[in-house]
Order: structure tokens, then sequence, then C-alpha cells
């Protein structure tokens, strides 16, 4: 006999259970879908299922339905069921004795390697066989034909290495028990009650088979309500098809006091929705820019919460995908900290997933250094590494200058061969300070250089001694991992990351005990990766550590049932909520509609879960991924009959990855007697961008791969310049063919030179970069100037002046670093400052004309229009200064610009001595090397959104 016991407002607590189940005179087992609600019924689990999870554990109630079966499993079988890690591990083992000729199928395989062990846990449960062949069912739904001829042996395999490690899958022995000892060790006159399972896992359907067979009575608990049949539907599936089912339905108490949120809870997916008739006050919905600020708005939200008499653990944070939003969360928490009761409240992370944070990256790391017996090392890794904090501050510190020059000169550099040649290469540039422009080379310093080769060969040395040994247990592979890592822990490692540190070596010890098989070097790196890979993870790893300062994190399916005061949804937009359809792999099973059926049922239950105050939230943007609101908010939106609230900024860029966001200090008010040209163009297109690169000098370096590689070509053609100039009798005694043949001979004698100053450039980008170098040479300069042309003459730096209000004279500055010498006039050469200072090509597109004004200056509304007006100030000079005739139109609208130029100069320098910098943002911030700390500031008199 079976009962599905239902009800639709709060969960029934324990007394109402135990009364209207008749379970207090009757022996029972207790089963929940979830652990949250294991420990909510802790109080009424029966000590039938007290189970120690580890020997160094105390025994405690259990009844998570999977803890429960394998903890009768142990008590039953001396035959040891393999761990989750222990399995991949065997998995891998027989996916490479299975797959020895065709070296990619196998890395896909490995990469697949969770669904293949899902499919053989399943046919498992099934009791299918694939040696004696394959049932016409699952045949006939195989997607993929090279998997299908490999699966029957890869199962025969599987097994075989199971049994040679003593070790058995959880399911194998999970249905000889369920089918052969459950009865004997309980008898029939048990009773099974099974809370909250919206749907059954293959060995579940299975254990209520069983129980019905052998006439045990089984009582299910769901929440479900007739007239939220959409809602609920999934609920209708699972158990339509238990045979002589019989239904009651429990009366609880509603689950909040508050009207609003009362009406949300009973009318979403009914079947006709009634719009709320008052003003919504519990019921929050809000859309903010970026993810960034969706997450800095919901550290907002818990602080107003806390000050409105919550305590921490009032408060629940539900999120799809808990590894794609807890620890950014957390790291904000931590740059913006919130006090209760005087301490700092805290978000639970499982001590596994510390091996995410940069100081467990850097164990993460080290194993995937080192293939074929040698450093291999990629620049990325580099960075990784000295910015974990595990090789001290000294090195943490000089994290952000190795980033800077990273794609300059180490993105090629892999053995240790190549890094110690490019460092050599390094230390005669920085014997001297001389100046760089915006390239990144002008950071470093000896003692950087000498820092970063102690770092590779420290690394070396470690690596070969973890890589020098054979298979061992895994207590062997942690106790040479512990010494290595305690032999290079340095006296100014920082307190935060030995914390940590400590944390993750308590890691190590629980695998010691989850981990019995012998593993060589490289399965035990597998295994510290596959620690935080766990597909699974969201589900498995909420931690209740019962302390008044941690805040509660669920995702949908760990909240089902659980009940808390405030709820907090993030991420509620179109790709999370509901969670993508996924097909299913490798065998075909089209469960679309049970897909959105479990998903409405999801979201059904975060609403649920809030007594006093729910808010759900989402961004447009999250890096390069876009989003749309969920559908489901706009259900909410007309129940709750209110407003999308949205959240704007200013600068409406993506803040990934910003940093803390301080208050700027005011700036010292000056007066100079001369400026730079460029740095008042700099200024005229955003006055923010000047001052920060004057406080920063660091940030205002070009130190990106795609920066460099405008910077490379400026640099290759001021050396082809520099070289013409040194060579200009040549030109005089060539005619127009062989002028053209010097100048394409030239490239490619100054290309050694060029590319040594940016080794990191790969072969491929420094072919694009030559034939822009070429178009620009022949086919831009050559065309027009070739048949008048004389020769190159060198820079010269030219000044002239512009009065202010007190009649003071001021000069202007600007530096021309060539002139082609024609039968005309000079011409000044710019195309090395176009490339190296503004990143553009050589003739640059003006579609915008004009000025804008903010904060009562006139400036510049694009990158094009700021070149533009430099380039033209420049021609207009050299016209007026040579006499020029002045009937061509370029000439006329060049002398135009310079002789307005006065005007904004001089509102540019009176903005620039009363420290005025507002943000200018438009479609140049994409280029803006101060981009970052640009998003991270607040600009004094700005102001910024409440959110």
């Amino acid at each position: 006999m079976c009962t599905l016991y239902q009800y639709q407002n709060r969960r029934p607590d324990d007394n109402q259970i135990l009364n209207e189940l008749g379970l207090k005179k009757v022996p029972f087992i207790y089963l929940t879908a979830t652990k949250k609600m294991s420990k909510i019924r802790e109080g009424i689990i029966p000590e039938v299922q007290t189970f120690r999870s580890r020997q160094t554990e105390k025994p405690k109630k259990q009844a998570l339905f999977g803890d429960v079966i394998k903890g009768w499993v142990k008590q039953e079988y001396r035959s040891e069921v393999a761990g989750g890690l222990e399995e991949n591990t065997i998995l891998v083992r027989t996916l490479e004795e299975i797959v020895t000729k065709d070296e990619k199928l196998l890395e896909v395989l490995k990469k697949d390697r969770a669904s293949i062990l899902q499919t053989l846990k399943e046919l498992a449960v099934k009791k299918i066989d694939l040696t004696i062949g394959f049932p016409q069912d699952l045949q006939e739904t195989f997607l993929d034909p090279a998997l299908e001829n490999l699966l029957p042996d890869i199962q025969k395999q599987f097994y075989y290495n199971l049994r040679s490690e003593g070790k058995f899958l959880f399911e194998e022995l999970a249905l000889e028990f369920i089918d052969n000892k459950f009865i004997n060790k309980f008898g029939e006159s048990i009773k099974i009650v099974m809370e909250g399972f919206t749907f059954f896992t293959p060995l579940q359907k299975h254990f209520v088979k069983v129980c019905l067979k052998n006439r045990v009575e089984v009582s299910f608990l769901v929440p479900n309500n007739p007239e939220q049949m959409k809602g609920f539907e999934i609920i209708q599936r699972t158990y339509s098809g238990l045979p002589g089912l019989k239904r009651i339905f429990i009366v609880t108490k509603v689950i909040s006091d508050y009207v609003d949120l009362q009406h949300l809870q009973k009318q979403i997916f009914s079947t006709q929705h009634v719009p709320f008739s008052s003003e919504t006050n519990h019921v929050s919905l809000q859309q903010y820019p970026n993810r960034e600020q969706e997450l800095l708005a919901i550290l907002k939200m818990i602080d107003k919460c806390l000050i409105e008499g919550y305590a921490p653990s009032d408060i629940a944070i539900v999120m799809r995908r808990k590894s794609e939003f807890l620890f950014r969360l957390s790291d904000l928490l931590q740059m913006h900290p919130i006090n209760y009761n005087g301490e700092q409240i805290k978000l639970p992370v499982s001590p596994r997933m510390l091996l995410l944070t940069p100081v467990g990256r850097f164990v993460l790391t080290l194993y995937e250094i080192w293939k074929d017996n040698q450093l291999y090392l990629e620049a990325d890794q580099f960075e990784t590494l000295i910015g974990s904090g595990w090789l001290g501050a000294k090195h943490q510190d000089l994290t952000p200058k190795f980033r800077a020059v990273k794609y300059q000169f180490f993105n090629e550099c892999n053995s240790k061969e190549d890094w110690m040649g490019v460092l050599d290469s390094l230390i005669p540039l920085c014997r001297n300070r001389r100046s760089h422009g915006r390239l990144s080379i002008g950071i470093l310093d000896q003692r950087m250089i000498k820092a970063w080769k102690e770092v590779i060969n420290l690394l070396d040395q470690v690596c070969s001694k973890l890589f020098s040994t054979e298979d061992g247990a895994i207590g062997e592979h942690i106790d040479r991992l512990q010494e290595q890592l305690k032999g290079i822990i340095p006296d100014d490692l920082r307190q935060s990351e030995r914390f940590i540190l400590e944390k993750i070596m308590d890691v190590f010890q629980q695998l010691v005990d989850e981990y019995t098989i012998d593993l060589n070097s490289e399965e035990f790196s597998r295994t510290l990766h596959a620690l935080v890979s766990d597909k699974n993870k969201d589900d498995v790893d909420d931690t209740d550590n019962n302390d008044p300062l941690e805040l509660k994190v669920y995702s949908p399916e760990t909240i089902d049932g659980v009940h808390e005061k405030v709820v907090i949804y993030l991420g509620v937009d179109n790709q999370h909520v509901p969670a993508m359809y996924s097909e299913s792999w490798p065998f075909y099973k089209d469960d679309r509609d049970e897909h959105l059926e479990k998903e409405r049922y999801m979201f059904l239950t975060v609403l649920r879960a809030a007594k006093e105050h729910l808010y759900l939230t989402f961004s447009l943007q999250d890096a390069n991924r876009s989003f749309q609101p969920s559908a489901y908010l706009k259900r909410i939106l007309e129940i709750t009959n209110s407003n999308l609230v949205k959240f704007t900024v200013e600068d409406i860029l993506d803040m990934e990855n910003a940093p803390t966001i301080p208050n700027m200090p005011a700036a010292i008010p000056a007066t100079r007697s001369v400026y730079d040209l460029i740095e008042l163009a700099h200024y005229g297109l955003c006055p923010a961008r000047y001052r920060l690169e004057l406080l920063h000098l660091e940030a205002r370096l070009y130190r990106m791969e795609w920066q460099l590689q405008f910077v490379a070509q400026g640099e290759w053609l001021n050396q082809i310049f520099q070289r013409l100039q040194q060579e200009s009798d040549k030109i005089r005694k060539k005619n127009e063919r062989e002028i053209k043949q010097y100048l394409i001979e030239t490239i490619s004698v100054v290309e050694p030179d060029v590319r040594g100053l940016f080794p990191a450039l790969s072969p491929i980008t420094w072919h694009g970069i030559k034939n822009k170098v070429r178009k620009q040479l022949i086919d831009y300069h050559f065309k027009i100037r070739g048949p008048h042309l004389t020769g190159v003459r060198g820079s010269s730096l030219e000044v002239f002046t512009v009065m202010n209000d007190e009649e003071e004279t001021i000069d202007i500055e600007f530096e021309v670093p060539n002139y082609w010498e024609t039968t005309r006039f000079d011409v000044p050469i710019l195309d090395a400052e176009l490339h190296s200072e503004w990143l553009l090509p050589s003739d640059p597109e003006n579609n915008e004309e004009g000025f804008l004004s903010i904060d009562d200056i006139q400036l510049f509304p694009s990158l094009g229009s700021a070149v533009s007006w430099w380039r033209s100030t420049i021609s207009g000079y050299f016209h007026k200064q040579n006499g020029v005739n002045i009937k061509q139109k370029h000439i006329q609208e060049a002398l135009a610009v310079f002789d307005d130029a006065p005007e904004y100069i001089l509102e540019w320098i009176s903005g620039i001595e009363n420290n005025k910098f507002p943000k200018n943002p438009g479609t140049h911030c994409n280029k803006c090397p101060v981009r970052l700390e640009c998003l991270g500031i607040v600009i004094e008199n700005e102001e910024v959104s409440d959110i």
C-alpha cells in the first residue's frame, strides 16, 4: 500500500508528521530527497539510520536516501564501495586500456567520462550486461557509433579493474541489499516515509518497487496544489504510475503572513491567475546592467536586512550553478565587509572549494606544468602561481608587473629554456630608465627579473620531485606534496594565505580517508582537479555549520521544502531560470517536457521558501555574455501588479574584475607654462582618463595582446623611418621604381629588431602586422608621395603659444618623429604616434563632428574626432608656417582647426588647473588602458546610483 500525503502551504512540522502518518507507535524508516531536509527532520529520524561518514567522525543520524542506503550497504557487506573519485580514476584507466590507437577519441571520452560513468551506473541498476548484447530499446537510441562499439568492452574492463582493487559500484551493492537484505533486516511491518521526492532516480524507483512488491507500506510527503497545475505538474508525472496510490491532503499553516507574498505563492503557475489588487511591498524584482552591480546590490540588500533586525541565518541566497556566483560574491564580501553584532558575516564555502582560491590554485597548477618529464609552463600559469601568495608577499606583489609585460614578452614561453632565454634577454633593457612610451617594458627592473628566475628554478625543482616516484597510496602522494609545499613556504607568507593553507591541508587528510587505491602522479593530479569539478556539487555541497554569522546558500533543488524569512534569488535570467536543456548522451531520450516541468517546480520552490521578503534579481551582461529576464518574471509582474526596478550606472561597461571602489582625493591645483598637444587631446577626449594616467602611471601602459599589435605596427614603422632617415641620400639617387623596391626591402631589414621587442607575439600575428605595415608604407604613403619623394628627415620639437585671460602665455609643444622630404614641402609623418599612442590605423575615419559638453567642458564625442583634431592642428600649424596654397579644401579645414585650437586648449587647461575631471563614456572606452581603474573609482562630485 502506498499513500501520497500532500500539503498546499507550509511544510508540516515533526509532530504533525508523526500524527498524520501514524508513526508514533510503529517502526519506520524516514528518507529525504535533500541533505537540508535530512537535517530539518533530525528529531524524528530513527536510530537505525545512524551512521559514521568517516572513521574520524562521530556517528550521526542521516535521512538522505543515498547516505542511508550506503550506510546499510557498508554494514552488511565487507566489500568496499568505490568512492566517486575512485570511480573516476578507474574509469580513466579503463578508457586508456581500451582506446589505445586513437588519441583524439581517447581525449573526447575522458572529457565525457562523467556521462559514461553515469551510463555504467544506470546499466548496473537495470542489471544490463552489454557483453551479451544490447537490448533493442537501447540500441535504437544510441547516439554515438564509436562509443556503441566500445561500450561493452568498457563495461567489462571497468568491472574487472574495480574487482582488481577490491571495489564495487555503490549501485551494485545497493541493488543486492534492496533485493535480498532489506526486507530480512527490517521485516514487512516496517513503514517507509519518503519526503520531498519530486522525481525518482532509477535506484529510488527500484527501492519503491521492491517495497510495494513485499507489501511494505510506503508514504510519500510532497507539496502540491491542484490549482497550480503547471507548477506541480512534475509531481503528477512522478506519482501517477504508482499502483493503488491513495492521496491525502494535510492542512498546514500559511507560508507567509504577508498578503502580497501569500498571493504570489498561491497564484504563480495557476490556470487563471488573478492580479494582486494592492501595493506589493514584500516582493521585489530588480534588473542590473552587469553581474558585478547585481552582486554588489545583493550585499546592500543583506546589509539592509541586518539593519532592520534580521540575523544572518534568516537570509537565504539562492543561485543556479554556485561555482559561477558564490566565489565572486564571497570576494566582494571580503572587499566590502558587513558586520553583525560587531563581527563580520560570511558565506559558507566547502573546504574542497578552497582549492579554487588563488592559494588553492597554486596546488592545482603545480600538477599541470610538468609534461614529458620537464617543465611546461605557460604565462597564465606563471601568473597564477606568483599571484597565489603561496610564494610570499614579494612575489605576489610583483604579479601586476608581470601581467603588464606578459603579452609582450612571455606569451610564447613554455619550457624552462624559453623562460630563462627571455628573462636573460631583458636584463640589458632593465639597466637604464629610458622612456619606452606606453610600452610596459619601462616598469621592469633587474630585481623583478632575478625574482622570476628564482621562481622558474624553484618550480622545476619541486615538480621534478613530485613526478619522480612510482605508484603509491594517496597518502604517500599527499605526504610528498606537503613536504614540498612546506619547503617553499616563505617567511613573508601573508596571514590570510596561511589560514587557507591550513584548511587545504585538512582537505588532503580527508582524501586519505576516502581514497584507498594506489595512484601515479598524473592520477593524483586528476583527483585534485576532480575535487572542484564535480558537476553535482551544487546539490551536495550544502554546508550548514550552525554558525550565527553565516548566511545560507541554496540551489533551487536544495531549498525545496525549506522556509526562510528573507530569500534572495540571483541570476533569474533567461539562461539560468529555467536552466538550459541538455541533450542526453550517449542514449537519446526526449525529456524536454519533463525538464520544463522540473524547472517550473524548482522556481516555485524558491518562491514558496520566502516567509517575509522575496528578492529576484538578474543582470543584462556578465563579461561577454548577454541576458534577458527570465520568462517567469513576466508572470510575477502580472500577478503582483508591480514593476521591474531597473538600476543603471553612468558607465554601463561591464565591471568584470573591477577593483575596490575608493573615493579619490582631490587633486592639488597647479599651473604650468608648458603643455603637450597630445596630452591636451587626451584630456579633451576624457578628463577622467587623463587624471588616472597621471595618478597611476603603470595603468597607462598598453599591455594587452590586441593593444600590442598596434604598438608593434607603430614601432615597425618608426624603425623604418629611422633607417630611411639614416640612408636618406639613397632615396635621392633612385627613381620612383627603385624607391618603392628600397622601401619594401627596408621593411624586412628592420623586422628582426622589431620582433625582438615583442617576442611573445605569435607568427600569425606577425604575418598580419607585416601586411599592414606594407600596405601603409607602399599603398598609402608611397602611392601619394612617391613621385615627389626626395628623402626623410628626423624629428623636431615644435612649439606654438596661446594666451589666457590673464594675458599669460602658455607654450604648447608637440614632437613630429619624422618628415617626408618632397619636391614641394616637408610632410609630418605621424603614423607611429597613431599606432603607439592612439591605437588607430594610419587614416582613421571620423564620422562625428563637433563637441559635447560635460561639466561645462567641451569634449570630443569619439576617439576618431580627438585624433582628427590633433592631426589637423599639427597640419594647420605647418601649413601656416610654410605659407602653402590655401585653396585646397583639406588645407583650409586644417587651418580652421588650428585657428580655433587656442579656444579649446585654454578651456582644457583651465579644467586641468581647476580640478575638473569628469568621465566621458563612449566607444573609446574599449581602447582605454585605464578602463578597469576607471570602473572602480568614484570621481568627486560624480553621482553614483544607490543600489
